[in-house]
């Protein structure tokens, strides 16, 4: 192919030989088109490209009971640790009764603390006064017993003896005055059985034994009595904190605080904190606005297992079986690598045809394979292509 000498100076160019940059232009964008269509037209008959959308295993954050929300602690895409407070609410009837209980729990602390002290003060004094009882009791039989020992004929020694006063176990009428008087002849000779008699001279040995039988039976007579103050004594608290009704302000006491713990319970309810770690979506709700028991506020995103959201139709359910293999297209273009893990066990109808020739669809959860995929907002489209 001979290629033409340029023109020598002074002699007309060949219109024929020159190329304009018009047509040079439009020669380039004719092959780059070609070329590109060559390229897309070989992507096509190779692969064949589906709709994927970017998700993860997330949870929702509800509100525990029927609030209004106050205010809102994170902003959506921050990441959170498990319990950490994501929105707090307020509820006035709540914190008026949680305040009110408040109050009626410290004046019955207070109550019961009054009625403590003055159940040991009163066990204080009238343990004293059966103390007393016994003590006496116990030096007078010792004394008739020293005196019916040292002279056992004389009556005198064994025949008057002096014994406790009143009749049984007579309430203590006053707490603050020690009994004067506890003894008294003729109680203890009833008491024995003794009816008295005309005393008619014996043999000193009928007598000896007598006053002996005598002394024995009035032993007895005090060890019974000794014992009786003695079950008093270990009855006596409980008596006593029975009339002060004591039992009864403990237990009203322990009510309220259930009562307490209950509201306190129900106030820890109105943070609201993260169940598990994750990236905080959108709130659904902003601050002042009503929320109902269990409604959501906001969803949290678990950025540790993302997956593809794909739908293909139902007919090619065998074509994206299981470990199927896919090519991914990232927004950016960034290339990556799935594989299909599981499809769900029922199909779903195109929105709006509910005829019965309606075509129906899977929704194939494609995972990660090999290297990590980009950071994207989840829901964002992603494009899944299959080899033919």
């Amino acid at each position: 192919m001979a290629i033409a000498a340029p023109p020598r100076a002074g002699e007309p160019a060949d219109e024929n030989l020159m190329v304009s940059p018009l047509r040079m232009m439009v020669f380039c964008a004719a092959a780059l088109l070609l070329g590109y269509s060559a390229v897309l037209g070989y992507e096509t008959l190779r692969f064949e490209q589906f709709d994927g959308f970017l998700q993860a295993s997330s949870q929702m954050a509800t509100a525990g009971r029927e609030a209004t929300v106050e205010r809102l602690l994170v902003e959506p895409g921050s990441i959170v640790a498990t319990g950490a407070p994501l929105a707090t609410l307020s509820d006035e009837s709540l914190t008026r009764r949680l305040r009110e209980q408040r109050h009626e729990v410290e004046a019955r602390d207070r109550e019961l603390a009054r009625l403590e002290a003055e159940l040991e003060c009163r066990l204080q004094q009238e343990m004293l006064q059966i103390d007393d009882r016994i003590f006496d009791t116990r030096i007078k039989a010792a004394e008739l017993e020293r005196k019916a020992r040292a002279n056992p004929m004389d009556p005198q020694a064994s025949g008057s003896w002096p014994t406790l006063a009143g009749e049984g176990l007579a309430p203590f009428r006053d707490r603050f005055q020690r009994p004067a008087i506890l003894y008294d002849d003729g109680v203890v000779r009833k008491a024995l059985g003794e009816v008295p008699a005309k005393k008619s001279p014996g043999s000193p040995r009928r007598d000896t034994a007598d006053s002996r039988s005598r002394s024995e039976s009035f032993s007895t007579f005090c060890e019974e009595r000794i014992h009786e103050l003695e079950d008093r004594r270990q009855e006596l608290p409980e008596r006593i904190a029975r009339t002060l009704r004591t039992e009864d302000e403990r237990a009203r006491l322990e009510f309220a605080r259930q009562e307490l713990a209950l509201l306190e319970s129900q106030q820890a309810m109105l943070t609201v904190r993260a169940e598990a770690p994750g990236r905080v979506g959108v709130f659904l709700k902003r601050a002042g606005e009503r929320v109902a028991p269990q409604e959501p506020l906001v969803q949290l995103f678990d950025e540790e297992s993302p997956y593809l959201l794909l739908q293909i139709p139902s007919r090619r359910i065998a074509d994206f079986a299981p470990g199927t293999e896919l090519e991914l297209r990232f927004p950016g273009g960034r290339v990556g690598a799935g594989r299909v893990a599981e499809f769900p066990p029922q199909t779903t109808a195109v929105t709006g045809e509910a005829t019965v020739r309606a075509e129906t669809y899977l929704n194939v959860q494609v995972v990660r394979v090999g290297a990590l995929w980009p950071e994207l907002p989840f829901g964002s489209q992603v494009a899944v292509r299959r080899t033919r």
